[in-house]
């Protein structure tokens, strides 16, 4: 036998024994990390202009009209916020209310309250909770839902996405859902698209965000301006930079924005946890005097709380009214309902004999309601047993 044709025979001896060989066993952590990958789906709910969202919630007439939300600063007005309307008539926030103004001579504003942000947050998170039981705070109009086992309950990830738009909409607030495979990819899906759903195919993050504009990543200014002097204008062209050489010109937060770039998630899931108590507040801009004034008020404050409680499928079995009133202080009652339950007409009702019984001392500034949540106990009465009575008479 000649020379080749011994390598060429050793080889296949080779080739044969390394197939009867066992193989070196993967580590726990990489097996564990491929498993996830392979299963992992995370829907994206989010509101756009949260702030201007949250006004439209507690004024719901303002959605068709130009909207800004100002705050005060030092003797100047400045826009923290603008809705859709604002923003087409080139209104932006960092202006004056002059300079809105002047842009847009229609604009309406209001004064930012972070009581109506605060609820409208929460009423955003127990909406996504009422269809998934994991589900992770991403900030204000951001919410994270794990969306693992629902499609055995409700259907196909855009069957998912739907849902949780409805749900939203059942709170006041209009949102846009993104679904994918991280986090990250299902963010940048959900504020790039101009439909209500998006879903992004298992396995193909990247290509779906390469052509999204790198703003959408909302970066520090100094690092947005590094990026554009290097002719970086998409997250494709973010994500074709070498990691190495991001990591060594521009540190933690360009690895951080490489990782957004290829829809990876940065940090681990956090669930959220419901708070005890459910809250809805209406600030005023004039003093209410009246219990007849004060009771449409009240009629608005507990309609956004009842919507949210029917959301979740949760009712209610105490009230805290807590009235801010123009002498500093505040008139607190507590309203225990004999009944749990999620019906403004009964819980008005009440809530005003309660108020006029026990008025409030000075003149009104400031209504916020707090409820206690609780998942109602269903029952099948009894063939030989009365009816059970129904609320408004309870």
């Amino acid at each position: 036998m000649g020379r080749a044709g011994a390598r060429a025979h050793a080889a296949r001896a080779r080739a044969h024994d390394d197939r009867g060989a066992p193989r070196a066993p993967r580590s726990a952590r990489g097996v564990a990390v491929a498993l996830v990958a392979g299963v992992s789906r995370f829907a994206c709910v989010l509101v756009a202009h949260f702030a201007a969202a949250a006004v439209e919630r507690c004024e719901p007439a303002l959605r068709e009209q130009p909207l800004a939300v100002l705050t005060q600063t030092a003797n100047i007005k400045i826009l923290v916020d603008a809705n859709a309307a604002a923003r087409e008539r080139d209104v932006r926030s960092g202006m004056t209310e002059t300079e809105a103004a002047a842009r847009c001579p229609t604009l309406v504003t209001r004064s930012h309250i972070e009581e109506h942000v605060a609820a409208a947050r929460h009423a955003l998170l127990e909406a996504a909770l009422a269809v998934s039981p994991r589900i992770e705070d991403g900030g204000a109009g951001i919410v994270y839902v794990d969306t693992a086992g629902l499609e055995r309950l409700i259907g196909d990830p855009e069957a998912i996405g739907r849902r949780l738009v409805h749900q939203a909409r059942t709170v006041g607030l209009v949102a846009r859902v993104g679904v994918a495979g991280s986090r990250t990819a299902a963010r940048v899906a959900a504020a790039s698209a101009s439909v209500p759903v998006t879903v992004v195919a298992p396995g193909r993050e990247r290509a779906a965000l390469a052509g999204v504009p790198l703003g959408v990543l909302d970066l520090d200014p100094p690092l947005a301006a590094t990026l554009a002097r290097w002719g970086v204008r998409t997250l494709g062209e973010m994500a074709a930079l070498p990691r190495e050489g991001v990591t060594m010109r521009l540190g933690p937060a360009g690895l951080r924005a490489h990782d957004q770039a290829l829809g990876r998630d940065h940090e681990p899931f956090r669930p959220w946890t419901p708070p005890p108590f459910w809250e809805e507040a209406q600030g005023l801009e004039w003093e209410i005097e009246s219990l007849e004034v004060l009771t449409v008020v009240l009629e608005t404050v507990l309609t956004r709380l009842c919507g949210r409680l029917g959301a979740a499928a949760l009712a209610a079995d105490v009230l805290d009214i807590r009235l801010g009133l123009a002498s500093g202080g505040h008139h607190a009652r507590v309203v225990s309902l004999a009944y749990p339950m999620s019906e403004v007409k009964p819980m008005l009702a009440l809530v005003g004999l309660d108020l006029e019984a026990h008025p409030p001392p000075a003149p009104v500034t400031r209504v916020a309601v707090s409820a206690h949540p609780i998942r109602a106990q269903m029952g099948q009465g009894g063939l030989w047993q009365p009816p059970v009575p129904a609320i408004r008479d309870l």
